[in-house]
């Protein structure tokens, strides 16, 4: 699935959040993180074509199981990217604030 996003305040916001909630991930990984998570190549796909479509329904919308399944999807492709493996509890803690943070997930 792929997410549009009417701007590129979210994703970016989010990237940051990863970025400070693993200060060893560069911002550029955690930018390509959140693109790849969100249905796009790279960085630099996600920056060109992110409005191509009409917006993606904001999570605050979602019914709470749509909800869920989105936060399950975005987490394990963020976490496969930055290699937060299965098993490190704290990693995935820091990893779902800084999505919340970010707001890519509300």
């Amino acid at each position: 699935m792929r997410f549009f996003f009417p701007n590129l305040t979210r994703p970016k916001k989010a990237a940051k959040h990863l970025t400070a909630a693993f200060p060893g991930v560069p911002l550029s990984k955690s930018q390509r993180a959140i693109a790849v998570a969100c249905g796009y190549r790279d960085w630099h796909e996600l920056e060109v074509s992110h409005a191509a479509a009409e917006s993606t329904l904001l999570d605050e919308h979602l019914p709470q199981s749509a909800f869920r399944e989105r936060a399950v999807i975005l987490a394990r492709s963020i976490a496969a990217t930055l290699n937060v493996h299965d098993g490190d509890v704290q990693g995935k803690r820091r990893l779902r604030a800084a999505l919340l943070d970010g707001r890519l997930l509300c």
